[in-house]
C-alpha cells in the first residue's frame, strides 16, 4: 500500500514538474504553474495534495474522485508516520484494490481532457 501510494504521489509531482518546464497553456497546467511558482518562491515543499487540489478545480466532475484520493494519501501519511500522526483519514482497514481503483478513477477522468501523466 506504501508503495502504491507513493508511485501516485510521484506521478503527480513529475507530472507538475514536466508542465511547469514545457509552460504548456491548458488551463490546469497553467494553474499548476502558478502553484508551483507560489510555493517556491516562499521556498515551500510542493505537495501532493496540493496539486490534486489544483487538478481538482481545473477538471469538471472530479472532487468526489480527488477528495477519496486525498483521503488514501492522509492513510499512507499515517501508515509511515504513525507514531508521530494521528489518523483523520477516515479510513479503517482499507484493502490495496480499493486505493488502486481511487487511483484508476483519477487518472482517467484526467486524461479525458488533458495529456496526463505527462511524458
Amino acid at each position: 500500500m506504501l508503495l502504491l501510494m507513493a508511485s501516485i504521489e510521484a506521478v503527480f509531482q513529475v507530472d507538475l514538474h514536466r508542465r511547469v518546464e514545457r509552460r504548456l497553456k491548458d488551463r490546469a497546467s497553467t494553474a499548476l504553474r502558478r502553484y508551483h511558482r507560489r510555493l517556491t518562491g516562499k521556498k515551500r515543499r510542493i505537495e501532493v495534495e496540493g496539486i490534486l487540489d489544483e487538478w481538482k478545480s481545473s477538471v469538471a466532475g472530479i472532487a468526489e474522485s480527488i477528495g477519496q484520493l486525498k483521503q488514501a494519501i492522509a492513510y499512507r501519511h499515517w501508515l509511515a508516520h504513525g507514531r508521530y500522526w494521528v489518523q483523520h483519514s477516515g479510513l479503517n482497514n482499507p484493502d490495496l484494490l480499493d486505493f488502486w481503483n481511487r487511483w484508476i478513477s483519477v487518472e482517467q477522468r484526467i486524461a479525458v481532457d488533458f495529456e496526463f501523466p505527462l511524458q
